[in-house]
This record gives C-alpha cells, sequence and structure tokens, in this order.
C-alpha cells in the first residue's frame, strides 16, 4: 500500500505521540487517584500552566472522575493512533477524528496541570498540531496536488515550531540585558546553566541512566563535569542554545530539501541534551512536532538533500499557501489564521509576562538568568523523598513560586517526606518542613561555607507520624534539591546526595511508605525529586 505525503507525517505524528501517551498513562492514572483527593489548595483548580489557564484562555476545564479521566487518556490515544493507522479510518474521518482528539486532549492534559511530567509548556505544542492536521487540505484526500496540499501543513507546523524556540530565545536575551543593567550576569556566561545542572545533580545518582523514561546514561557524570567547567563547557553551550533558539526562524527561508531534517535532528539533540543534563524531559513531547520535519514531502520530493528540477519552488511556502487556497480555500483560511494568530500571541505575551493563556505563550521557560554565587538573588534548596519520576507531584508545586502551590500551612499532608529552604536577596529566609530538622543540617543548610550560622526562621513542622501512622520509613537516600552552592559542595563533587544526606542532616521519623488502597506503593512515596 502506498502511502501519500500526508500519511506519512501522519504516521510520524501519531506513532511518537501514541508512544509518549501510551507509556505515561498508566502512572498518571494513579497520581491524579492522588492528588484529586489529597486535599491540597492545588486539587480545586484545573487548566494548564502554573497557573491553571483555560485552554487559549477561554474554554475552562472540568473537574473529572478518576474513572473519566481515564477514559479520556484512552480515547485520546485512540484518537491520535486510528487517523495514522493507514487505511483503518476512511478519509472523511479523519479530520473529524483529530479535532475529537483535540477535546479529548482538554479533558486529559487539563487534569495534570500540577504533574511533574507532562505540565505547563512540555505539551503545548500538541493542540497546534491537531488543529493543522485537522484543517489539512490533504488530509481527505481533496482534488489538487496532495504533495503541495500536505507541504503546505508542514509548512504551517515549522512556523509554530520555530516561532516558539524564537520566543524562548528573545525571552532570554531581554531577561540578560535587564539583568546586566541591575548588575547581575548574562545568561550566556554559563552561571545559568551551571545553576540548572546544580540543582538536576541533585535528583540523580551515579546509578542514574534514565529520566521520565527518557535513557540517559552516566548523566550524573555529565552533569558533575560540566559544573566543574561553566565558562569551558557551559559558556559556550549558552551561546549556541540562545543562538539557536532566536534564530530558528531562519530555517523557514532555506529549501526544505535541505533545512528540514537537518534542523529537525539538531532540535532533537538539543532536547536529548536537556534531558540528560537537566533531568526535564521535552524530547517525548515536543518529538511529535519534529514529525512535520522529519516526514516533509518539501525535503523528500526528490530525495534527502536533493534539488528538486525546479529549484523546490513548487513545494516552496508561497507556492504551496497558493494552492492551498485553491483546493480548499476554507481550511487553508482558517490553518493561516490560527498560524496568525499563535504567531502574533507569542510577540504580545512577551508584554503581559503574567497573562497565561496556553498553548498560546511567548515560551518565557527558564529565561531569567542565575548565578548560585550571587547573594543577591533569591535561592530555594530543597530536600524530599519525593521520586522524579511520572506520576508524581512537580517539584515547582511548592512556596517558592506563584500560585497554585502547596501552601505552607498543607505541607503537613504530603504523603512523603519534605522541607524548604528560601533565602537569599532582600527577603528574609523561610524554613518550610514536616520533618525534624537536626542541629547539623540547621548550621549546613542556613550558612554559605566559612560564615557564622544566623538563627534559623521558624518553620512548619508536624510529626511525620502524623501522615503516615507512625510507621518506620524504609532506609532511603534523601534528595536535595536547587539552591545554595556551597564551596564545599563544589569543591567535594565525588561526593554523592547519599553520602552527603547521610552524615546527620535529617532525622527520619518514619518507617514503610504509605500504600496505595490497593496495596500498591503509590508513585509520590518513593525515590526522588524535580521537574521542568
Amino acid at each position: 500500500m502506498q502511502l501519500s505525503p500526508i500519511d506519512n507525517v501522519t504516521l510520524a505524528f501519531g506513532a511518537i505521540l501514541g508512544l509518549a501517551v501510551a507509556r505515561t498513562l498508566p502512572s498518571c492514572v494513579s497520581y491524579y487517584a492522588w492528588f484529586k483527593s489529597s486535599g491540597l489548595d492545588l486539587a480545586n483548580y484545573r487548566g494548564y500552566g502554573h497557573g491553571a489557564c483555560r485552554l487559549f484562555g477561554i474554554i475552562p476545564a472540568p473537574f473529572l472522575s478518576v474513572r473519566a479521566m481515564a477514559v479520556s487518556g484512552v480515547a485520546f490515544l485512540a484518537l491520535i493512533v486510528a487517523p495514522a493507522a493507514p487505511g483503518l479510518l476512511p478519509a472523511p474521518w479523519r479530520a473529524p477524528a483529530y479535532l475529537a482528539a483535540l477535546a479529548f486532549y482538554h479533558l486529559y492534559f487539563s487534569q495534570l496541570y500540577c504533574e511533574a511530567h507532562i505540565g505547563a509548556h512540555v505539551t503545548v505544542l500538541i493542540p497546534p498540531a491537531l488543529i493543522l492536521l485537522a484543517l489539512s487540505p490533504a488530509l481527505d484526500e481533496s482534488p489538487g496536488a496532495p504533495a503541495e496540499a500536505a507541504a503546505f501543513t508542514c509548512w504551517l507546523m515549522k512556523i509554530i515550531l520555530t516561532s516558539a524556540y524564537c520566543g524562548a530565545g528573545v525571552c532570554k536575551i531581554t531577561h540578560s540585558l535587564r539583568s546586566l543593567a541591575r548588575g547581575g550576569s548574562s545568561w550566556c556566561t554559563g552561571s545559568t546553566l551551571q545553576a540548572f545542572i546544580f540543582e538536576a545533580m541533585f535528583l540523580s545518582t551515579p546509578r542514574t541512566h534514565s529520566s521520565f523514561g527518557v535513557p540517559t546514561p552516566f548523566s550524573y557524570t555529565l552533569q558533575k563535569l560540566h559544573l566543574l567547567y561553566p565558562r569551558t563547557l557551559l559558556m559556550p553551550a549558552s551561546f549556541v542554545a540562545v543562538a539557536f533558539e532566536t534564530f530558528a526562524p531562519l530555517m523557514l527561508l532555506a529549501p526544505a530539501h535541505i533545512a528540514s531534517v537537518p534542523f529537525a535532528l539538531v532540535g532533537l539533540k538539543f532536547h536529548y541534551g536537556i534531558a540528560l543534563l537537566q533531568n526535564i524531559d521535552f524530547v517525548s513531547w515536543w518529538a511529535a512536532a519534529y514529525a512535520f520535519l522529519l516526514a516533509d514531502p518539501a525535503a523528500w520530493s526528490s530525495g534527502f538533500l536533493v534539488c528538486p528540477v525546479d529549484g523546490g519552488a513548487a513545494l516552496g511556502l508561497a507556492a504551496t499557501v497558493s494552492a492551498a487556497l485553491e483546493t480548499a480555500p476554507l481550511r487553508a483560511s482558517l490553518a493561516l489564521a490560527y498560524v496568525s494568530i499563535h504567531v502574533a500571541a507569542t510577540v504580545l505575551l512577551r508584554f503581559f509576562p503574567d497573562v497565561e493563556i496556553l498553548p498560546l505563550s511567548s515560551f518565557p521557560m527558564f529565561g531569567t538568568p542565575q548565578n548560585v554565587f550571587d547573594r543577591r538573588l533569591r535561592k530555594h534548596f530543597w530536600l524530599t523523598h519525593k521520586p522524579h519520576a511520572t506520576g508524581t507531584l512537580k517539584n515547582y508545586a511548592f512556596p517558592f513560586t506563584r500560585p497554585h502551590t502547596v501552601l505552607p500551612e498543607e505541607i503537613a499532608k504530603l504523603p512523603f517526606n519534605y522541607l524548604l529552604l528560601s533565602h537569599g536577596g532582600s527577603e528574609k529566609p523561610e524554613l518550610h518542613s514536616n520533618v525534624e530538622v537536626t542541629p547539623e543540617l540547621q548550621v549546613c543548610g542556613a550558612t554559605p561555607c566559612g560564615d557564622p550560622p544566623p538563627p534559623l526562621p521558624p518553620f512548619s513542622h508536624a510529626p511525620v507520624a502524623a501522615f503516615t501512622g507512625g510507621a518506620r520509613q524504609d532506609p532511603e537516600p534523601w534528595q536535595p534539591g536547587a539552591g545554595h552552592l556551597r564551596h564545599r559542595l563544589v569543591c567535594r563533587t565525588g561526593d554523592s546526595p547519599r553520602s552527603r544526606a547521610s552524615q546527620g542532616g535529617l532525622r527520619r521519623r518514619t518507617s514503610r511508605r504509605a500504600r496505595s488502597p490497593a496495596g500498591r506503593r503509590h508513585p509520590t512515596h518513593r525515590g526522588r525529586t524535580r521537574q521542568r
């Protein structure tokens, strides 16, 4: 059976996204069962991003039961796989299937806004892809040239993708300029990546070789190496990252047979590097958007890197737009209108940083320059038994970020041990914990190396037995989180978090992990930490 040009795109898109959804669905359902009945203030909201916003800022998210949420996830998976499988659905049904998939995307992912793996900007490119596929003139085999119609859809997705990167790059540049004006550092000095990697090191050990299910062999060793050489390794990497993001739209000016596949390979490598060094998984979800580049008909019309006889003009952006408007004027016009709105939002939301209307975004993530040695910057250091895994509460859902977060008085309710120290900047230090804090940890956590220890602030402390039934917890390493890089930690990078935590920092007063009603350990009751 010979596949049409759009079939190659839908097959790649469905396979990549379907795999990501299938492997995370069980853990996400288990997480939602806990989250819905957790009693946390966070559980009173549904939506997207940190603030649980509405879809496109308009469509509210429903509150689903655990069963309805699971059914929505299964339906979403089926609706992205069915149109991709050749011959499984009649041609006229494929576009409605993608529109239905968008509806179930909203039902399913809006329940998971506080989950560690797939919240916020990680899945933000899925709705645009579904919209463009549903509006593709090539999808229902309309009369006209199928290659031009399929290439038109791919060009529009390339605009969406590259504008997202450009927005992130511009954000880093503008924040760097503001930081330099205040006497701070630029994003490109290497200090920001050093801070990110320092945080990531406390989410892994020498035995960590995967992150959110993505193989990341020798991640801890590579993190330690890069942490020690910020100018040699991280400064060049910072310049490359900012340049790649900021100038990504230039690939639209190059012929598709030269730019599409190489850009996709570089982009996937870029995100895999983030997973390897920062333990953040964008690659599983953004890879689906790269299906429009990897299977781009304009890139393969005469063979990869082989120039077509007409120089590629027939499958260029202008030619495919003209062909699509002639073949299906209504759908092509709607697709162009959506892309225009999406790109305009990327620009305009830069001036309204507090507005959240995902999937429309200025893509500001990780844009603020960091420096773990700058006392003027507020820093946060956290220890927890919460695992760094799919199906857990995200690491930035605690009282050091903007709402919605776990409230300080709710920390005692958490089904895992947690300690948060916030210090630096112009504000007073704050300490929140649901465990016993020993004098050794107070001295190590509250003072830079060589400084006399100031008195610690009051902290929220509740007996751990209050939520574990008084049982004794299995021996397990504490996982420090982001924050205060003391000289002792830099010089002793040979020490693992396990060895550092075992030197008397916290006295754990619990034992057996709490179990779910089904008798299985809940995924949030074991292991390590962190998210994007």
